[in-house]
């Protein structure tokens, strides 16, 4: 029995450190129709557009999909839905919004064939008067004992307006300016893992190359290998590297980029030639160290599956470590018990064996004087010593069986109260999820009923300027009508009193009277 436990320990030990999985990973920007967003495609020509890409996305069958330039969760949803029959989450879907207040053409997602146990899409931080657009998607998904934390990102694009040299290093700044608040947001998120098995993986369209003449001095990879970050792309020769075909205006170039934390990249990364969209996909296997189960806890918030899709895996594990500990308390009691039925026999044989070996040692009766023979027999009298070392090893075999049951109902309380005590913790966590998400919903109503009464007020304002203009038009209307009357106020005044002088003239007034 002794040896089963401790079989059964080694399988556990075994088991615990065999959790390490290859993910395989793929990044995608869907810009597509050439050019431009899905949303001026028919229906038909973008479902034929989907199924081509499903069928590119099913050839590499990646655990983890980050994808760019998409139109909204509803295309996500139906990309994943031609992914058939493996079944994928769309863990994030980002929904940012441009300068107009209208969806932006392009978005980013995160596709997964396992949960996660924390997703979200945020948008890009206003820094100094400066505001990137767009933002990122951010999934954290558990595989086998590690934690990976997945970013799709697309940066600010090299669109200029106006003055090219003065254009494009204010792109720059706004990329660089993403570039650390994503190392910030990664370190924020590694300190909430508490699992020291856990890696990052940043994929997407940076929109930039170190090797262009405009953006030799920009730093934006420079950023995120100071905050661990290692760029896998630069496995790939330079001259491969073109995740964008050459066009007509456009030249080649390498855009797209895989960026890994605590985690190895396993045989090259492979770029498909699928001439679907305006970008070529990328995709890679990874490795991240793995630990023993259970040696850390996320605690991220759950916001891209349901409680219960979580619950449900944490119960089997939780479920088959308490039916593991309560087997080897049964297996324990009943070696205690199995040693005590044999307890009776094994004092017997043992007393059996001391007196023969007692009387083999003694010379035989005939050859003693007969006065020996009476201390002999009661002194070999096996009664009152077996019936008191019967005593003693039953006392000792029943305190031996005691203190296994108490050390099996020890090892049950350590390997029960832990799980009781983190699902209190689970518990009291999950409560204060939901009052964040209330919280978070009602900040997001407050911020359009307030959006709403400035777009009110605006429209009040306009109104009210327009009034104003046309009041001072019909003032000033007046003014010149009233200046006019005045005017001819004047001329009529001066018009009677010259025909008032001219009477006068013909006939002097007053008349004059002679005596």
């Amino acid at each position: 029995m002794r040896r089963l436990i401790v079989l059964l320990l080694a399988g556990f030990a075994a088991a615990s450190h065999a959790f390490t999985e290859q993910i395989r990973v793929m990044t995608w920007n869907l810009s597509f129709p050439p050019g431009g967003s899905t949303a001026s495609a028919p229906a038909g020509t973008e479902e034929k557009r989907l199924r081509e890409a499903a069928a590119v996305l099913k050839s590499f069958d990646a655990d983890v999909i980050l994808l760019q330039d998409v139109r909204d969760r509803q295309f996500c949803n139906r990309l994943a839905s031609f992914l058939k029959p493996a079944t994928y989450y769309v863990l994030a879907c980002s929904a940012f919004e441009d300068g107009a207040g209208t969806l932006a053409r392009g978005q980013v997602a995160i596709l997964s064939r396992r949960p996660a146990f924390g997703a979200w899409a945020e948008h890009w931080k206003q820094e100094a008067a400066v505001e990137p657009p767009g933002g990122f998607a951010f999934a954290a998904i558990r595989f086998g004992t590690v934690d990976v934390g997945f970013y799709s990102i697309q940066l600010q694009d090299n669109q200029t307006r106006g003055n090219q040299v003065r254009e494009t290093q204010f792109n720059i700044l706004r990329r660089e300016m993403c570039a650390r608040q994503l190392a910030r947001h990664v370190a924020a998120v590694e300190g909430k893992i508490t699992n020291p098995a856990k890696g990052f993986v940043i994929a997407g369209d940076l929109n930039s190359h170190p090797d262009q003449g405009l953006l030799v001095a920009e730093r934006t990879w420079g950023v995120l290998e100071e905050s661990g970050f290692r760029d896998l792309v630069k496995s790939i020769p330079i001259g491969n590297r073109d995740m964008r075909p050459g066009a007509s205006r456009l030249p080649a170039a390498a855009f797209d980029y895989i960026f890994a934390k605590n985690a190895d990249s396993i045989g090259t990364i492979q770029i498909v030639p699928a001439r679907i969209a305006d970008r070529l996909p990328m995709a890679c296997t990874l490795v991240v160290p793995a630990t023993a189960p259970g040696s850390g806890r996320s605690t991220l918030p759950i916001l891209g599956v349901t409680p219960e899709e979580l619950a449900r895996d944490k119960r089997l594990w939780l479920g088959a470590g308490a039916v593991a500990l309560l087997f080897l308390a049964g297996a324990a009691v009943h070696w205690a018990g199995s040693q005590k039925k044999s307890a009776p026999e094994y004092a017997v044989t043992q007393f059996a064996d001391a007196y023969a070996s007692q009387r083999h040692r003694r010379p035989s009766l005939g050859d003693q004087p007969m006065r020996r023979e009476k201390e002999l027999f009661p002194r070999l009298s096996p009664a009152p010593d077996f019936a008191d070392e019967e005593s003693t090893l039953w006392q000792k075999r029943a305190r031996d069986a005691e203190r296994r049951a108490e050390q099996a109902t020890a090892m049950v309380k350590a390997g029960l109260l832990p799980h009781l005590a983190q699902l209190l913790r689970d518990k009291l966590f999950w409560k204060l999820i939901r009052q964040r998400s209330r919280l978070l919903q009602t900040q997001y109503s407050g911020e359009q009923l307030i959006a709403e009464f400035e777009e009110r007020l605006a429209g009040v304002q306009s109104q009210f300027q327009t009034c104003m203009r046309s009041y001072e038009r019909r003032i000033e209307e007046l003014q010149r009508e009233i200046a006019n009357k005045e005017l001819e106020l004047v001329r009529i005044k001066e018009t009677a009193m010259r025909e008032t002088q001219e009477r006068v003239g013909a006939s002097p007034w007053p008349p004059v009277f002679k005596s």
